[in-house]
């Protein structure tokens, strides 16, 4: 039996986040139940499944990894997966150590699209570079009872497909941690939030700068010590044409699996 991790894209709008609950649709729950399905697994502990980010409902990803052992050949099981698990599309395997834990990563990349218009991006600029380094974000998540002493590595406001869009990298982050840091990002944009307010924030002032919706935010990429090969199995192309009817949002996501695995791979029936 090997271990693999398998990279993932998932909409966030179909289920209530990324980790099982009990009567709730999940991604995790969703990959499972695929595993069993087509014989891969019999049930979380006989493959040890673990996943990466558990990204909060309405949360999108375009690159969760999950890891498991199985003793089906990796390309029969992409193809496999693809073709019964629905709203969660498989293009990345990498065989991995037997004590891979996927939680543990170099890096991770989020993205948050703003749709408003009219704000200052310079503002906003000068407040995300203010989260760059090592900050207490106790502040900045929802609190926990762990460390909230955290490392960011970069954040950049740009102009993406005419929508702004803020980038942060870092190894690791806090419950809720982006979405607030977004949140006060866009604030500084409309002038409600000025660096003032964030630097008593980040020294740990009582401080509330809100909370972004869950829907505008995407888990980019998580990156390890190797590389994942892509894939694009026949089953994976046949479900990002049939699903690619629906919210803008969702099409853009689609958009974005498709433009990954066709630049990087060819497409092969596996």
């Amino acid at each position: 039996m090997r271990r693999w991790a398998l990279r993932l894209a998932y909409d966030g709008g179909p289920f209530h986040g990324f980790q099982r609950q009990p009567r709730l649709r999940t991604v995790e729950g969703a990959v499972m139940e695929a595993l069993v399905a087509v014989g891969a697994a019999d049930d979380y502990a006989q493959c040890r499944f673990q996943g990466a980010a558990r990204t909060d409902r309405g949360v999108n990803a375009l690159g969760n990894v999950v890891a498991l052992d199985t003793e089906m050949n990796p390309k029969v099981l992409m193809r496999a997966l693809n073709a019964v698990c629905e709203d969660v599309f498989i293009y990345g395997i990498a065989a991995v150590p037997c004590d891979f834990n996927p939680r543990y990563a170099r890096q991770r990349w989020y993205r948050y699209t703003v749709l408003e218009k009219g704000l200052d991006l310079d503002a906003m600029r000068e407040v995300g570079s203010m989260f760059e380094g090592v900050h207490d974000f106790i502040r900045f998540c929802h609190y926990d009872g762990k460390c909230t002493i955290r490392k960011v590595d970069e954040v950049m406001v740009h102009v993406h497909d005419g929508a702004i869009v803020i980038d942060v990298r870092a190894r690791d982050f806090l419950w809720n941690m982006v979405r607030r840091m977004a949140s006060a990002i866009i604030g500084a944009g409309r002038g409600e939030h000025y660096r003032e307010h964030v630097e008593a924030a980040l020294s740990g002032e009582p401080a509330d700068l809100g909370l972004a919706p869950a829907r505008n935010l995407t888990l980019m990429d998580i990156v390890y010590a190797f590389e994942m090969e892509v894939e694009a199995p026949i089953t994976l192309m046949r479900k990002l044409t049939d699903a690619w009817e629906g919210a803008s949002l969702r099409q853009a996501l689609l958009s974005e699996v498709m433009e990954r695995t066709i630049s990087s791979a060819p497409i092969r029936d596996i």
